[in-house]
């Protein structure tokens, strides 16, 4: 048996030298200290369709944006949401690099991880039953409690060239994909202060997302409205 790490294929003994090796370097520096982020980090399973992840490319969910500096009160607020949908949540640990925060519900599990050096919330979330489909409840979930904490998704722009026409007049580009607003440097958002968008900035692909649908004269006071009415939506189809 070999096992593939990327695109280096090791057979058992190397593999086992280079886990004494890891195991020798977390001993000795906080690169590995426990904090929750090797649970965030943990690669969704490809034969299931049943894990969400911020960090996992192949099953991929916007990790959320916080409003002001990050801090363990942020995973208490995260812990909060979590508790509101049936979670069980319990620190998973904290280190100079962030905090963690693990999460259990009935037929799921989740693991929430803020570092400290950025305004964001990273997680994971998997069905843990076997089930090859859980039917997009962990992500319907997260949303929920993402809008229940009045967090935006964190702008995630796909690698590509800049087209012609999203030059800008002094010469630099703006994708379409990106958020046409941003909050202030160390300020509470609050929605409908940054102005409408214009309607050359609408992308299609804003279209193709179940929430913060922004029409030709929307804004974020406009998204914050469809995020509510998305979350009466899941809970409406919760109760049915």
């Amino acid at each position: 048996m070999r096992v593939r790490l990327g695109e280096i294929a090791l057979p058992p003994p190397a593999l086992a030298r280079c886990a004494a090796a890891l195991a020798l370097v977390c001993s000795s520096s906080r690169l590995c200290a426990s904090d929750g982020f090797d649970a965030v980090l943990a690669v969704c399973p490809d034969d299931r369709v049943a894990c969400v992840s911020s960090l996992d490319p192949a099953h991929f969910l916007e990790p959320w944006e916080l409003d002001g500096a990050p801090s363990p009160d942020s995973l208490r607020a995260v812990a909060d949401a979590a508790s509101e949908t049936g979670a069980s949540c319990a620190p998973s640990g904290a280190s100079e690099r962030g905090w963690g925060l693990a999460c259990e519900w009935a037929n799921d599990r989740g693991s929430f991880w803020v570092p400290t050096d950025d305004a964001v919330v990273h997680f994971r979330a998997e069905d843990i039953t076997g089930a090859r489909w859980d039917g997009s409840r962990n992500k319907m979930r997260l949303e929920k409690m993402r809008m229940r904490l009045g967090y935006a998704k964190v702008p995630v722009v796909r690698n590509r060239r800049a087209l012609a026409s999203e030059r800008e007049p002094d010469g630099g580009y703006r994708l379409k994909e990106e958020r046409p607003w941003k909050q202030a440097a160390g300020e509470r958002r609050f929605y409908g202060e940054d102005g409408q968008m214009p309607d050359e900035d609408l992308s299609p692909l804003r279209m193709l997302f179940p929430f913060e649908r922004l029409g030709p004269r929307g804004s974020p006071a406009q998204s914050l409205l469809e995020d509510s009415a998305g979350l009466a939506q899941i809970e409406r189809l919760g109760r049915e």
